[in-house]
């Protein structure tokens, strides 16, 4: 086989890594294997050869396949990831008004409260 087809085949094997990865929520990790890949196919155009176009044609069509489900992923985790941070903000914000209410109503206290008859 091809050393150019066999990266290719790599490639493949760490893309799906980084899918399975992205799945998980493990962005970091992900990256890793994506320049890793990137890496690989690269690589894998310096093999090219006339005689196995069609092979190295196929394998590029995977690649192509693997890329659409790991930017669908992405967009998926990113989504969850905004809404996770929108969230957080609307709780900061109301623990802010809730901290804020108790601290100016305890020094507020009516005038006819405060005297003992």
């Amino acid at each position: 086989m091809n050393k150019g087809l066999r990266k290719l085949d790599e490639a493949l094997r760490l893309g799906n890594k980084e899918l399975a990865c992205l799945q998980a929520g493990e962005v970091e990790e992900a990256e890793l294997h994506a320049k890793k890949r990137i890496a690989m196919v690269r690589e894998a155009g310096l093999f090219f050869e006339a005689d196995i176009a069609d092979d190295f044609k196929a394998k590029l069509i995977e690649m192509q396949a693997l890329q659409l489900r790991l930017t669908a992923e992405a967009k998926k985790l990113y989504a969850s990831l905004q809404e996770e941070f929108k969230q957080g903000k609307q709780n900061a914000r109301q623990q802010r008004a809730y901290s804020k209410a108790l601290v100016s109503g305890a020094m507020t206290v009516p005038m006819y409260m405060d005297r003992t008859s």
